[in-house]
């Protein structure tokens, strides 16, 4: 979870103060998604009580980073978009289970991503292999 990542060291806010401490006129950066904002956190408490419109912040915020994991791993714009839905309804069911303490929201979210694009590859991997009428050789 932490480490360097684009030359960008990823660390927790106290440990980032206590290194630009010890390495004066060398400052490191954070990265945003690390960091629960009280926005956040807000946006959470919402979701967990079903607010449209904290849901809405929500798929506004992470739309661009989770459509683009959605991108790479369906290949096709209508299958990211089928998955990036289901991803974000397992999302707003499950925002009770959210434990700040163990991931930053971006990175929960995105693990749902992930495990809903697997899903879906392997629910339709069976009708990949089916090869059109005409394409077909005869018996």
């Amino acid at each position: 979870m932490y480490g360097i990542s684009n030359n960008v060291f990823i660390l927790p806010i106290e440990i980032n103060h206590a290194l630009n401490n010890f390495y004066p006129g060398r400052e490191l950066k954070i990265k945003k998604e690390l960091s629960n904002t009280s926005a956040d956190i807000d946006r959470i408490k919402g979701c967990i009580n079903n607010d449209r419109a904290a849901q809405e912040l929500l798929y506004k915020q992470f739309y661009a980073s989770m459509m683009s994991i959605c991108i790479r791993y369906t290949r096709n714009e209508d299958d990211a978009v089928e998955v990036l839905h289901n991803g974000f309804l397992k999302a707003y069911k499950n925002m009770y289970r959210f434990d700040p303490l163990k991931a930053s929201l971006y990175t929960w979210i995105r693990s749902i991503m992930i495990h809903s694009a697997i899903d879906f590859i392997r629910q339709n991997a069976k009708y990949s292999r089916q090869v059109e009428i005409e394409r077909a050789t005869e018996p």
